[in-house]
């Protein structure tokens, strides 16, 4: 994974709503945000992608 593409899923998760209390558990879980963005079969992972998907369908439809 390119600094690129971890750069955007952090940006992509801060801006679609995922929010501070998302980033405190990714802390605790993972001591970094780094080591969050490497393990994208957690189920953490998979949660703030369906959220960032579902912030993206509302967006469009309205």
């Amino acid at each position: 994974m390119t600094e690129q593409e971890k750069y955007s899923r952090l940006i992509l998760a801060n801006t679609q709503g995922v929010g501070p209390t998302f980033f405190k558990k990714v802390l605790n879980d993972y001591q970094s945000i780094n080591s969050f963005l490497q393990d994208n079969s957690s189920t953490l992972y998979k949660k703030s992608q369906t959220q960032a998907r579902y912030r993206k369908e509302c967006v469009f439809r309205n």
